[in-house]
């Protein structure tokens, strides 16, 4: 789409669905600055979901992590901004609702030297979302059924990670990972081991075995030692393919 002078526009707005209310989502568009000034996407408005953040996907040595930039993204003069899978996108964390297929809802996109603006965005079947480079199915039937503690994709697989309790503290909690391939199929056969520690820390790190339940489910024992930023990342074997890594972020609280 050719950037019109003078305008500031949004084209190509589309969210992936989410089969949870409390999970998370992604928002994809492309903005259009059309103005003679460099412009920077300051923050997203709206109640889709209890926060609205701006995350960018980063391959940090094959680990596939979710990088907030609070600060916005730059768009320069009479250029684009392309939020997209795999890179940089509009993350919603704790959904007010279930997304699912033809829900339209609102955000506002705000800018330090532009006035807000508000769109429509709807809820996109996968096969619509050919233009994106890493699509984002929704399995209702194979995601949990409860609130997530984190998602993330990665190399053609979804994953979903929750914890009993639902809000892990201090000390122990076991942590259920559901494994889900692009195709709708759940991944079976795997030796998943998870890799736990704290964010930017090196604190207690160790590796959990997780025991296959069925289905795509993979649970594993942990214990946090302290509140704060933590990182799981997810190691799946299968027999004949490369290990793939899903790195999930998550809080534990004090208790």
């Amino acid at each position: 789409v050719p950037v019109e002078p003078g305008v500031l526009a949004v084209t190509g707005v589309r969210a992936r669905p989410s089969p949870m209310a409390g999970g998370s989502g992604g928002v994809y568009l492309t903005v259009l600055n059309g103005l003679d000034q460099p412009l920077q996407l300051t923050g997203i408005d709206g109640v889709v979901a209890g926060s609205l953040e701006l995350h960018e996907s980063v391959n940090d040595q094959g680990v596939i992590r979710m990088e907030p930039h609070p600060e916005g993204f730059p768009i320069p003069a009479r250029s684009t901004l392309e939020l997209k899978p795999g890179g940089k996108h509009i993350m919603l964390i704790d959904l007010a609702a279930p997304l699912a297929v033809g829900d339209v809802f609102t955000l506002t996109l705000t800018f330090d030297k532009a006035d807000p603006l508000t769109i429509d965005v709807p809820v996109a079947e996968d096969g619509a979302m050919t233009d994106m480079h890493m699509p984002m199915p929704a399995h209702a039937d194979l995601a949990p059924d409860g609130p997530t503690l984190a998602d993330q994709q990665s190399d053609g697989i979804h994953g979903w990670l929750t914890s009993t309790p639902a809000e892990p503290t201090r000390g122990e909690a076991t942590i259920d990972a559901y494994l889900v391939a692009d195709d709708g199929q759940p991944i079976e056969g795997a030796t998943v081991t998870l890799d736990i520690d704290m964010t930017n820390m090196s604190h207690g790190q160790y590796l959990v075995p997780a025991e296959a339940a069925g289905g795509g489910h993979y649970a594993g024992n942990v214990h946090f030692s302290m509140p704060g930023p933590w990182r799981i990342i997810a190691n799946i074997e299968r027999p004949g393919q490369e290990v793939i890594k899903l790195r999930f972020d998550f809080m534990v609280k004090r208790g």
